[in-house]
């Protein structure tokens, strides 16, 4: 069950990179459609919900590896015995 999980969050941190690349190249999108003179519309919504799921499929991986910063805090508010 832990290697099946492990794998799970491996696939979800990366399906959250591939989204964090998606939101970048909608707003180049709609940066360059301004300039350009065309309409991209929906473009701000559709990079609105890739945030929200690049947000809530890195949780897990994050959280596995200790990286949330609410985690390193209370680590380091911890450390002593």
């Amino acid at each position: 069950m832990r290697k099946f999980l492990d794998g799970l969050y491996g696939a979800a941190a990366w399906l959250a990179g591939l989204a964090m690349i998606g939101i970048l190249l909608m707003v180049l999108l709609t940066i360059l459609s301004r300039l350009i003179g065309f309409s991209a519309p929906g473009t701000d919504a559709y990079a609105g919900y890739a945030m929200a799921g690049a947000g809530f499929m890195a949780l897990a991986s994050t959280l596995k590896k200790g990286e949330h910063i609410r985690v390193t805090l209370l680590l380091g508010a911890l450390k002593g015995k």
